[in-house]
C-alpha cells in the first residue's frame, strides 16, 4: 500500500495541540505544539542571540548558516536521525541542540557533511558557542526556574 503524502490543507486540519511538518523526501512529522520548558528556551534563546545584533539592519552581511533545535521527549529522534543529517548534507556549518528539560546545549559543527561535536554543557553556565561566539550566552536564561518544594 503506498502512502500518500498530506496536503497542506489536511495539515492545518491537525488539531490545535498538534503541528505538523513535510519534509524532504515526503517524510511528514506530525508532533505536539512546544511544552513550556521549550517555549522558553526558543523565546530566551532569540532575544539573547539577536538582540546584540539589532542595532541596524548591516549587523549581517550574511544571514548565518545555523540551526538550532528543542529537543522534546515526542521530537528528539526525529531531530537528531532526520533533520541533523538533512542539514548537514545541505550545508549548514553549525547546529546547536538544546534540551530544556536535561538543561543541555550541544554545540557541532559541520565538516563535509559530518557533524563534529565542538562542545557540550550542562545547568547555569556562561557560554560561547560558534557561530555566536562574540557574545556571552548565560544558559540558566534559557531554563524555567527549579521548582520551589510544596
Amino acid at each position: 500500500m503506498a502512502l500518500k503524502r498530506p496536503s497542506y490543507a489536511e495539515i492545518e486540519a491537525l488539531p490545535e495541540w498538534l503541528r505538523g511538518e513535510n519534509l524532504a523526501g515526503g517524510l511528514v512529522v506530525v508532533s505536539p505544539r512546544p511544552a513550556k520548558p521549550h517555549l522558553r528556551a526558543a523565546t530566551r534563546l532569540c532575544a539573547r542571540i539577536f538582540r546584540p545584533f539589532e542595532d541596524g539592519e548591516a549587523a549581517f552581511s550574511v544571514r548565518p548558516d545555523w540551526i538550532c533545535e528543542l529537543l522534546s521527549p515526542s521530537t528528539a529522534v526525529h531531530d537528531r536521525v532526520h533533520k541533523l543529517p538533512f542539514s548537514g548534507r545541505a550545508g549548514v556549518s553549525h547546529a546547536w541542540l538544546i534540551d530544556p528539560v536535561l538543561r543541555t546545549l550541544e554545540v557541532y559543527a559541520n565538516r563535509d557533511g559530518q557533524w563534529l561535536l565542538q562542545n557540550a554543557w550542562q545547568g547555569a553556565v556562561i557560554v560561547r558557542a560558534d557561530p555566536f561566539g562574540a557574545i556571552e550566552l548565560p544558559l540558566a536564561a534559557l531554563w524555567l526556574p527549579p521548582r520551589k518544594p510544596v
